[in-house]
């Protein structure tokens, strides 16, 4: 139902999805994270419209960006992989080509 009343709109309205979504609640997050991801094809765009959204939306932009980004992996900058690469020293990439040919 999320995805069918935003996708319905003229574009993406935050104030809308303000006045009609919030206060959160687990579904809503849920829907409203996929209906980003789908609709914008972007993981940068998904996370952008989260935090634009205000108030407890880290949830909406990780699983939304998450999703976009697998979807289109090309909206993923190469800076948040180098970010997290310096923080965590995690080697995101190199697990990524290890594992992905194990997928069925």
């Amino acid at each position: 139902a999320v995805y069918t009343d935003i996708s319905n709109q003229n574009g993406i309205s935050l104030e809308y999805i303000k006045d009609k979504y919030m206060p959160w609640k687990t579904p809503q997050i849920v829907a409203l994270a996929i209906s980003f991801a789908v609709l914008s094809q972007s993981a940068e765009t998904t996370a952008l419209l989260a935090a634009n959204l205000g108030g407890d939306t880290d949830s909406v932009a990780a699983m939304g960006s998450a999703i976009a980004g697998a979807m289109s992996p090309h909206t993923v900058k190469e800076s948040w992989y180098e970010a997290v690469r310096r923080v965590n020293g995690n080697e995101l990439v190199e697990l990524a080509e290890a594992i992905a040919p194990l997928r069925k």
